[in-house]
């Protein structure tokens, strides 16, 4: 790859499992961002739109309570989503880091087979045979001291206590509670969601509030209809249970492969797209996402008329 180009597009799906990054701002105010900081010395880092979630929430309160001009330097786990060529990130777990690792030089790969009946080949064979030999020596010899011990006497009250002294004087005499408030000294303690302003509960006797529309629920084959807000341009996924109620409740449907092709399915047949969606619900900061995972068309049959 060269320098130049930029890194190749994540595909739909793709989990990524602690990648080192920094979060950033988007330009022009479009939300937030996160740079990857695992490219090869040289080459350009990947950057990634992060999707709206409870994770990105906290991840900003850290950012917030850093100083002016420090990096919000983080290790995320997520799930890469693709939209009209760009890759997205929905975060499901992130770690504040002190410092990023440091670079490494991308490797000069051989052409294949060139390395075996080299120099550096047969040396290492050599090492091979021998560090075998010595761990076969070992291996017998630590077998002999099991023997052994197995048929020595237990040690006495005496030696019992000795040996539990000289495993505290190892230690140092520090118990878990010490270590757990020195780490907190040094690191500083972490927010995390269960830390943060819990939202108001829902009525459960309100007729118009739905109770499955919370962050980490699934839904499964819900009717309802894909729209575009003539507001914000934005689309949205409006439930067929709720419409004509006082509060329709309807979730903003989140970038991936399949919101595009909704997307494109809504706009040739007059803006609205029926169907069956199913997908996991997010929310941040007061409003509901959905990350569609399937939808399925409604069909004309003797019990079923759209």
């Amino acid at each position: 790859m060269k320098i130049s180009e930029r890194p190749p597009l994540l595909p739909e799906g793709a989990y990524l499992t602690q990648v080192v990054g920094s979060l950033e701002p988007s330009e022009g105010d479009r939300g937030w961002q996160f740079r990857f900081r695992n490219s090869f010395e040289g080459e350009p880092d990947r950057v990634a739109q992060l999707l709206p979630s409870i994770t990105l929430a906290d991840m900003i309160r850290n950012h917030a309570q850093l100083k002016k001009g420090m990096i919000a330097k983080f290790s995320l786990t997520g799930k890469s989503t693709l939209y009209h060529g760009s890759n997205y990130v929905m975060p499901l777990f992130a770690t504040v880091i002190s410092e990023f690792p440091p670079r490494q030089s991308r490797p000069t790969l051989a052409p294949p087979g060139a390395w075996y009946g080299s120099s550096e080949a047969l040396h290492m064979a050599e090492i091979s045979s021998v560090s075998g030999a010595l761990a076969a020596k070992q291996a017998s010899l630590v077998l002999a001291r099991r023997a052994f011990l197995s048929m020595a006497s237990p040690l006495t009250p005496q030696a019992l206590a000795a040996e539990s002294l000289q495993k505290q004087k190892m230690i140092g005499g520090i118990s878990a509670e010490d270590i757990e408030q020195e780490l907190v000294a040094r690191v500083g303690d972490i927010q995390r969601s269960m830390d943060a302003a819990r939202l108001p509960a829902l009525n459960p006797n309100a007729t118009n509030e739905m109770k499955w529309l919370q962050p980490g629920r699934r839904v499964h084959d819900r009717l309802g209809t894909v729209m575009r807000d003539p507001v914000n341009g934005v689309w949205r996924f409006v439930f067929e249970s709720s419409r004509g109620r006082v509060g329709e409740r309807e979730a903003e449907l989140l970038p991936c492969a399949l919101t595009e092709s909704l997307v494109k399915q809504a706009q040739s047949s007059g803006g609205l797209y029926s169907g069956l969606l199913s997908g996991e619900i997010t929310l941040f900061e007061g409003r509901s996402y959905m990350l569609p995972t399937s939808f399925g068309t409604l069909r004309t049959g003797k019990l079923l008329s759209r």
